[in-house]
């Protein structure tokens, strides 16, 4: 296990300080969550992290990505922590319910990519792309595309 991560107390002060979940929680769009709830996810996401996507960040550092054909070879264990991360549904915390969304605040999804960021940034670009395509579909997509 890695100790690259903050520890929960660590993030619990920085939003408890920088906008306390329970104040976010009395908004209509949020009274589904409480301090708890989002405290709990953090905590799963940073075990994730720390268990499963920090161990490949060295690996990637030695072994690098290269191109084989029309394939790309990741290092060692990125696909596995990319699974890992999109089997859990992890990337659909903080997008609405109505679209299979986990409905918390964004707060929650930027805590969220700081971590992954902090885990191994070459690998959190994977997840930033797919977030990118949420939020264009979103915000520009047809009822049926979204």
């Amino acid at each position: 296990m890695s100790d690259y991560a903050p520890p929960l107390r660590d993030i619990k002060f920085l939003l408890d300080h920088v906008t306390p979940i329970d104040d976010l929680a009395k908004l209509e769009a949020y009274q589904q969550i409480d301090a708890d709830s989002v405290y709990g996810v953090l905590e799963e996401f940073g075990r994730l992290m720390s268990d499963v996507w920090a161990p490949t960040n060295a690996i990637g550092d030695e072994q690098g990505s290269h191109v084989e054909g029309d394939e790309v070879v990741t290092p060692d264990g990125h696909k596995e922590a990319y699974k890992a991360y999109a089997d859990a549904g992890w990337g659909a915390v903080p997008f609405a319910e109505e679209y299979g969304g986990g409905g918390f605040p964004w707060l929650v999804g930027i805590v969220q990519q700081e971590l992954l960021n902090s885990a191994n940034m070459a690998l959190a670009m994977a997840p930033l792309l797919t977030q990118g395509a949420i939020d264009a579909i979103l915000n520009h997509g047809t009822e049926e595309q979204k």
